[in-house]
C-alpha cells in the first residue's frame, strides 16, 4: 500500500510543464502510469483502438466481454464536458462497463448503463489528479479500475454499490429541496400577511397624522386670532418652540413657502428618490435647512432619522448654507416602509427646532 501511494504521489505532483500540454503527453505521463499502478501492463493496453470508424485512445484488453473499459484522453487544459457525447457514443458501441475521460487535472469515471440516467449524468466519480494519494481516491480507483476487480467481475458489485450511494444522495437532495421550498412558501405567506397588516397600519398612521396636522392647524389658527386681536404679528407655532428671532429668520429666507415654519416638496419623480433614499430639495427651500452635510433630525412615523443636505459640487465646504440638492442619509428604510408613495405626493417638512430638528409627513 505504501509503495502504491508513493507511485501515485509522484504522478499527483507532476507540474503542468513536466506533463506537457498535449493529449499524447497526458496519456503517456498520467493515464498509463495510473493504469500500471492498478495492475495493467502496457502490452494489455490497445492505443488508438478502432470502433465504428473512430478511434478510442485507450482500450483495456483481455478483460471479460461484460467488463470492457475505454479511456479517452484530452489535452492538459481541455474542458472534459465538451466531449461527453463522443465518449458516450464509443461506450455504447463497445458495450463498455466503464468509460473514463481524463485531462491533465481531472479523472472522470462514467457508468454508461446507469439505469434512468443519461450518459452525462452517469458520473460515478470526478477525481483530481492532485488527490491521487488520498485513501478515498485510491479506494475508488481500486474498486473500479484494478485489473483484479475487472478480471473477477467484482467491479459489478462496486458499481452497484456506488450507484446506490448516488441514488440515495439524489433522494436526499430532493428532500432538501422540498423542505426548503416548503419553508420558503410558509415564510412567503407570512410575509404577505404582514404586508397586508402593514398596509392597514400605515393607512391608520396616515389618517392619525392627518388628524394631528388638522388639530395643529386649528391650534395655530386660534392662536393667530388671539395675536391678531391684540395687534401682534402672525406666527405658525408657539414662542416656546421657536424663538421670535428664529421665526423672523425663517420668514425672511423661506419666502417661497406659504407657511413660515414648513415646506411642501412635490414628488415629481419617485424612482430616483426611492432607489437612493433621498428627498429632492428645490433651490428655493435650501435656506430652510442646515448647512451642507450638517446633521439634523427628521421626526418620522418610524422614529427619528439623522440625515443631512448633500450632493454639492466638488470642493463644497462643510456647512455651506447654499450648497446641496438633496436630503439624504438614513431614509432608505423609511422609503421601504412607505410602499404607498406615488408621484404627485407631497413631502411636508415642519420645523420643530430650527436647523436641528424637523417633522416629516406625507400628503396627497
Amino acid at each position: 500500500m505504501d509503495e502504491l501511494k508513493e507511485k501515485l504521489k509522484r504522478i499527483a505532483e507532476l507540474t503542468r510543464d513536466e506533463v506537457g500540454r498535449s493529449e499524447k503527453n497526458v496519456k503517456q505521463k498520467i493515464v498509463v502510469p495510473i493504469l500500471e499502478c492498478f495492475g495493467h501492463h502496457r502490452n494489455q493496453l490497445d492505443f488508438e483502438y478502432g470502433t465504428g470508424g473512430k478511434r478510442i485512445d485507450i482500450f483495456v484488453k483481455d478483460l471479460p466481454i461484460d467488463c470492457k473499459v475505454i479511456i479517452d484522453t484530452k489535452n492538459y487544459d481541455e474542458d472534459l464536458s465538451n466531449h461527453l457525447e463522443q465518449i458516450g457514443l464509443y461506450a455504447f458501441q463497445e458495450g463498455a462497463i466503464l468509460a473514463l475521460i481524463i485531462n491533465g487535472e481531472e479523472i472522470r469515471i462514467y457508468d454508461p448503463f446507469f439505469r434512468g440516467f443519461s450518459f452525462k449524468d452517469s458520473l460515478l466519480y470526478s477525481l483530481k489528479r492532485t488527490e491521487l494519494p488520498n485513501d478515498l481516491t485510491i479506494e475508488a480507483l481500486y474498486n473500479l479500475l484494478s485489473r483484479e476487480k475487472l478480471k473477477s467481475r467484482k467491479i459489478k458489485d462496486s458499481i452497484v454499490k456506488r450507484e446506490q450511494e448516488i441514488i440515495e444522495a439524489y433522494s436526499k437532495i430532493e428532500e432538501i429541496k422540498g423542505k426548503v421550498e416548503k419553508e420558503k412558501t410558509e415564510l412567503s405567506d407570512k410575509k404577505e400577511e404582514l404586508i397586508k397588516k402593514l398596509d392597514q397600519i400605515q393607512g391608520e398612521i396616515r389618517s392619525i397624522t392627518e388628524q394631528i396636522t388638522k388639530i395643529d392647524s386649528g391650534k395655530y389658527n386660534e392662536i393667530n386670532e388671539v395675536l391678531k386681536s391684540i395687534g401682534l404679528p402672525y406666527i405658525r407655532t408657539t414662542p416656546q418652540e421657536i424663538s421670535p428671532s428664529d421665526i423672523q429668520e425663517i420668514r425672511t429666507k423661506n419666502v417661497f413657502s406659504k407657511y413660515a415654519d414648513r415646506v411642501e416638496i412635490i414628488l415629481n419623480n419617485l424612482h430616483t428618490p426611492r432607489k437612493w433614499g433621498l428627498i429632492p430639495l428645490p433651490r428655493e427651500y435650501r435656506s430652510f435647512f442646515p448647512g451642507y452635510k450638517v446633521p439634523f433630525i427628521l421626526e418620522t412615523d418610524m422614529g427619528e432619522i439623522t440625515t443631512k443636505v448633500t450632493s454639492g459640487s466638488k470642493g463644497t465646504k462643510f456647512g455651506d448654507n447654499e450648497a446641496g440638492n438633496y436630503i439624504q442619509g438614513g431614509l432608505k428604510p423609511w422609503y421601504d416602509r412607505h410602499r404607498e408613495l406615488k408621484e404627485g405626493n407631497k413631502f411636508i417638512i415642519e420645523v420643530i427646532q430650527p436647523k436641528k430638528k424637523y417633522r416629516l409627513s406625507i400628503s396627497g
